[in-house]
């Protein structure tokens, strides 16, 4: 079972800030925290943001995710881990500026991932991140019916070859 972050109302009851300590610079010039270690809890460290502008609804959806509780699902699903998180916010990095592709949706995965999808007129795509960090793609044409399925290197190679799909 996944839960859909619904985006206009998440963005709407987030409260974003800043830690001042402990800073790094991400490629889009936002400052950051650099990354818990493992043996801290990543939901009980401040809202923070590394690999995407504050506003968009990838930022929404993503702290949205990193704020999910264990069993979120109901049925005992476990938290999304924080390196999951940064792997697909990592991937998704390139959407930039947000305003200009088109807005997806972000799922967590009772199993630990998370996917990123688009269900658009003409295609669909579907990017995951597993729990074990490993990526997997899924698109089908609708207009053909061709379906690409990849794993691995390919799959975000593949996966980034698509963003012109997304764009406005």
């Amino acid at each position: 079972m996944t839960a859909a972050i619904c985006n206009d109302d998440l963005y709407s009851t987030l409260s974003f800030r800043k830690v001042q300590t402990d800073l790094e610079t991400s490629c889009f010039g936002f400052e950051g925290l650099n990354a818990p270690s493992a043996d801290i809890d990543a939901a009980s460290q401040p809202i923070v943001l590394e690999h995407f502008r504050l506003g968009t609804w990838i930022g929404a959806a993503l702290t949205g995710v990193r704020h999910l509780d264990k069993g979120w699902d109901g049925y005992g699903a476990p938290k999304i881990d924080w390196r999951v998180i940064r792997k697909m916010s990592r991937a998704l990095s390139d959407l930039q500026p947000a305003y200009a592709y088109r807005a997806g949706a972000i799922v967590p995965g009772a199993d630990g991932s998370l996917q990123a999808e688009w269900h658009l007129e003409g295609v669909s795509i579907e990017f995951c991140i597993e729990a074990d960090l490993s990526e997997s793609l899924w698109v089908k044409n609708r207009a053909t019916g061709e379906v690409l399925e990849a794993e691995g290197e390919l799959a975000l190679t593949e996966f980034q070859r698509l963003f012109g799909t997304l764009r406005l």
